[in-house]
């Protein structure tokens, strides 16, 4: 025979007091004797009881329970080194833990995007939602957000709706670090490779230029490559490496360094240079955007830009709360100092 699950009224008999006397207790509210504090939590104890959560739920219409679409897991398969997934998992995991939040994983993106309407995140099941999928899409958020009126901060981004916060690494300025770093080593040739359709990558180009444009080096086009195609062409080959750089060493001025926008891709251009019969940094300097696991890997090290990806977790997860207290989003959209790595791919040029 099935057991019959052990009730409010239950609990209330054994302890002699009222039903509303122990959900009194259960929710640390009202004033109570602490005899009968302890009456009740040994009637708790004795008979197993666990108060039902979604009812305490609809009751202090509060789940604490947070919300997380989160894209790129799939890939930690095929780029084990892309760990930055698991970093910000890290930082949610702990400032949802200090602030006694459980987190909820929600599927279906981006392998079926299809699925992803919006109306999922707003069934009362989580207090906010903390979202990392891109490409991000505007009419789901605005949906979540806007319409459903849940409380949204994205991490590692700031192309969102004005009603929805965000932690974001400062992009423009770690370009700019870059770009000051291998001016100051002597480059004045420095090429730039990254597509620019995310807000990431365009800012990250933003500052590749306004670091030249600060050291008083023009722009020249011939050395940037900022095709939108090239994070798909760069799953299955490395042949656009293979023709940028031999478009690059074909020019009257060749570059003596290259800004290469991820790591991953650092690594693998770098790669095809020394393919190419160029030595990393003698020939080229390389310089990638993440700190990713690999980056002290290659090369010797490779000089790139360190972004807190634990901060950025942690912090999505303090400014969603904010958000669900009723703050603006305004007030809780955050970009977070990032760190210039300066390792071993990157040196002086041979010739000045």
């Amino acid at each position: 025979m099935k057991q019959q699950r052990t009730t409010i009224r239950d609990v209330a008999a054994r302890a002699g007091v009222s039903p509303a006397a122990v959900s009194s207790h259960i929710n640390d509210k009202g004033r109570m004797g602490g005899a009968t504090r302890e009456r009740i939590q040994a009637a708790i104890e004795d008979l197993q009881f666990t108060p039902n959560g979604l009812i305490r739920a609809l009751q202090n219409r509060r789940t604490h329970v947070l919300g997380l679409l989160i894209g790129g897991l799939e890939s930690l398969q095929r780029h084990p080194d892309d760990a930055y997934t698991m970093l910000l998992l890290s930082g949610i995991y702990e400032a949802a833990d200090r602030a006694q939040q459980d987190i909820m994983l929600f599927t279906g993106w981006p392998n079926r995007p299809e699925r992803m309407s919006g109306r999922e995140f707003l069934d009362g099941r989580v207090d906010g939602l903390l979202w990392l999928a891109p490409p991000l899409q505007s009419v789901v958020l605005n949906q979540i957000a806007g319409a459903g009126g849940l409380p949204v901060m994205a991490m590692l981004t700031r192309h969102v709706p004005g009603n929805v916060g965000y932690v974001n690494a400062d992009n423009l300025g770690g370009a700019r670090a870059v770009i000051a770093h291998l001016v100051g080593l002597g480059h004045r040739r420095i090429a730039f490779a990254g597509p620019v359709q995310s807000s990431n990558f365009l800012d990250r180009f933003d500052g590749y230029r306004n670091g030249l444009d600060e050291a008083g080096i023009p722009f020249d086009s011939a050395l940037a490559v900022t095709d939108s195609s090239l994070p798909f062409l760069l799953e299955t080959t490395d042949d656009l490496f293979v023709n940028m750089l031999k478009n690059w060493r074909a020019l009257p001025e060749p570059p003596t360094a290259v800004f290469v926008c991820t790591d991953r891709w650092a690594a693998r251009l770098g790669k095809v240079a020394i393919e190419q019969g160029l030595r990393i940094p003698e020939d080229l300097s390389v310089v990638g955007f993440d700190d990713a696991v690999l980056a002290e890997r290659v090369f010797g090290g490779l000089t790139t830009v360190r972004q807190p990806f634990e901060d950025i977790g942690r912090l999505c997860v303090d400014h969603l709360l904010r958000l669900i207290d009723g703050e603006a989003a305004e007030d809780c959209s955050v970009t977070c100092p990032v760190t210039l790595m300066a390792r071993a791919s990157s040196a002086q040029p041979r010739r000045i």
